[in-house]
């Protein structure tokens, strides 16, 4: 190998998509790291990761993007422009849509994102152990009407690890080659507290169902890390009282197995003892407060 850090196929992917079509998923299955927050809720995805792949041979750097959706607030807009920089920026573009819902606007919106873009790109069809034969053909027609020329299709089920090692050879046979831009054993650009906040989010997603997921945000207010364990307090932002008492729960009840369930994510993540302490904050309109956006890293520098 050649180069401070090898040498062989490298280059930047972004993935793009709607909400819930499985980016992160993707992502977290190529890297074998729970790198991205997944859940049924849309718009888990909420800033610009960045994942590293490397073998022997290439060095992939992926950029996992919040779902393109109608933008109706500061947050939203910060999130639109990821994405739009995300097609600009990088040399290879993986579409990823879900053949088991209905094309809709937010489909379409990705669709013309991407092929305005004029990059080289893949369109992802995921899912697809579960989509019929006839959802998936749809699917696939309507993607590829948006562009001149048909991007390449590929076939896969993200969840079930199916087809995304072949999704991987295929990009490196389009990526150009050059130097690895960093460590082989690195595999992302994230602060640990960065996926640990997201990891807090996910599950109090989890648990709260569709009770809020829009309203809700997670910051953490102190990280002590020492050689086998992390001790965490962190605040669960809402937009109103009444969804205060939700998060909260009966006697506490809520908050707590939020706090149980991140810490058992992050344990298995960070591979260390977790002690987590979780408090919830009304602040009305956070997600139009450009400062508190640029404080949670939503904005994309």
């Amino acid at each position: 190998m050649n180069g401070e850090f090898g040498f062989g196929f490298c280059g930047y992917v972004a993935i793009i998509g709607r909400p819930n079509a499985g980016k992160s998923t993707f992502i977290n299955q190529a890297l074998g790291y729970k790198l991205a927050a997944v859940s049924r809720v849309p718009h888990t995805t909420r800033r610009r990761w960045v994942g590293i792949y490397t073998d022997d041979d290439a060095q992939i750097i992926f950029a996992d993007t919040p779902g393109i959706h109608e933008s109706k607030n500061r947050m939203d807009e910060m999130m639109d422009r990821t994405i739009r920089r995300a097609v600009e920026k990088n040399d290879i573009i993986l579409l990823l849509c879900d053949p088991m819902r209905e094309f809709g606007m937010e489909d379409e919106m990705a669709a013309k994102a991407v092929a305005e873009g004029n990059k080289p790109t893949i369109l992802v069809l995921n899912k697809c152990d579960e989509a019929s034969e006839e959802e998936i053909k749809e699917m696939e027609k309507n993607y590829c009407f948006h562009f001149k020329e048909k991007p390449q299709v590929h076939r896969m089920s993200a969840l079930q690890n199916d087809g995304v090692t072949e999704l991987l050879e295929k990009l490196k046979q389009m990526l150009p080659e050059g130097p690895f831009l960093y460590p082989e054993d690195q595999i992302a650009d994230a602060f640990l507290r960065d996926i640990g906040e997201d990891i807090i989010r996910e599950s109090a997603l989890e648990l709260l169902k569709e009770e809020l997921p829009h309203s809700l945000a997670v910051m953490i207010d102190s990280w002590d890390e020492r050689d086998k364990k992390i001790k965490i307090e962190g605040t669960l932002l809402v937009e109103r009282e009444s969804q205060k008492q939700i998060a909260i729960g009966r006697g506490g009840s809520m908050i707590k197995e939020i706090q149980r369930l991140s810490r058992n994510k992050m344990g298995k993540s960070f591979e260390k003892f977790v002690d987590l302490r979780l408090y919830v904050k009304v602040m009305p309109d956070w997600q139009n407060r450009i400062g508190l956006l640029k404080e949670m890293n939503l904005n994309d520098k």
